[in-house]
């Protein structure tokens, strides 16, 4: 057989071998936004499709877009906070904001998002989050 084909054909069992851990993964209850989906069929790639986004360093939300940004007091762009997290150099709620008080604040969200099947499983997996989060990694 030619090179050619055998390259093809590895590549072709690695994407068999990608979508069969994708079909485990949703029996086991993941959700895969539209963006993975399409990383996952259209790449042979089997690095996590959320592993180069960035996320809030406030309230965890996936920074993918321009308008995901918050704003510092010159207008540019925060390269760490999400514009609901953070305006014009401003995080939500100051610095008394408490880490369980931003749980609470992004549990139904994450709910509605999809992500979790429920509130309480949001709130578990938020409180071993956000620890690791800039603004909360001090608290």
């Amino acid at each position: 057989m030619s090179k050619k084909y055998n390259e093809g054909y590895a590549e072709m069992l690695k994407l068999r071998s990608a979508l069969l851990e994708a079909e485990d993964d949703i029996r086991n209850g993941r959700v895969y936004t539209l963006e993975e989906a399409r990383t996952l069929i259209f790449s042979t790639d089997r690095r996590d499709p959320m592993e180069n986004v960035k996320f809030c360093q406030s309230c965890a939300s996936p920074l993918t877009k321009p308008e995901d940004f918050g704003t510092e007091a010159d207008g540019s762009k925060s390269s760490d906070y999400c514009s609901p997290c953070y305006e014009n150099s401003s995080l939500y709620g100051g610095d008394g904001m408490k880490m369980e008080e931003m749980i609470e604040l992004c549990a139904p969200y994450a709910v509605q998002a999809g992500k979790y099947k429920d509130a309480d499983e949001a709130r578990t997996a938020m409180r071993e989050f956000f620890p690791k989060l800039k603004r909360w990694a001090s608290a």
